[in-house]
């Protein structure tokens, strides 16, 4: 019974520990394609030995420093857009307003002109009916 009992042990041992190895050579693997680094990945045997678990470790801590690296050089871009945007926002807002003080001062002088011109027409107006009803003996007459 003893030795049923070891054999089992024995045996269960062995399937856990091939699950682990195919656990962790698909582990690598994904890893490795997902980063399109999957050139000479070694086989399940050799990846699950001794040499090959520390070089598969180094391969997937060098990735994850690459996609780290990535990530930081992403925030640092999104942070100078973000301010680059803020700037432009800015800068918009600020020609709007000049904008409206130059449709503003647009306004004032159409406004001025046109008040002018109808005084000038008023007054040329006059002018005219004057020289219409007037005497044919003044200066105006042809």
């Amino acid at each position: 019974m003893f030795l049923q009992t070891m054999q089992l042990a024995d045996a269960t041992e062995s399937s856990n520990l091939r699950l682990i190895k195919d656990s962790f050579h698909e582990i690598v693997t994904q890893i490795c394609r997902l980063t399109n680094n999957s050139n000479d990945l070694p086989d399940r045997e050799e990846m699950c030995s001794e040499d090959g678990i520390l070089l598969a470790k180094a391969r997937v801590l060098s990735i994850l420093d690459e996609i780290r690296k990535k990530l930081n050089k992403t925030r640092s871009n999104n942070d100078m857009l973000k301010a680059q945007k803020d700037s432009l926002q800015e800068r918009i807002k600020t020609l709007e307003l000049n904008l409206k003080e130059k449709e503003a001062i647009i306004e004032s002088i159409t406004i001025e002109k046109t008040k002018r011109f109808e005084r000038e027409s008023t007054r040329l107006n006059q002018d005219l009916d004057l020289i219409l009803l007037g005497d044919s003996d003044d200066d105006y007459s042809v």
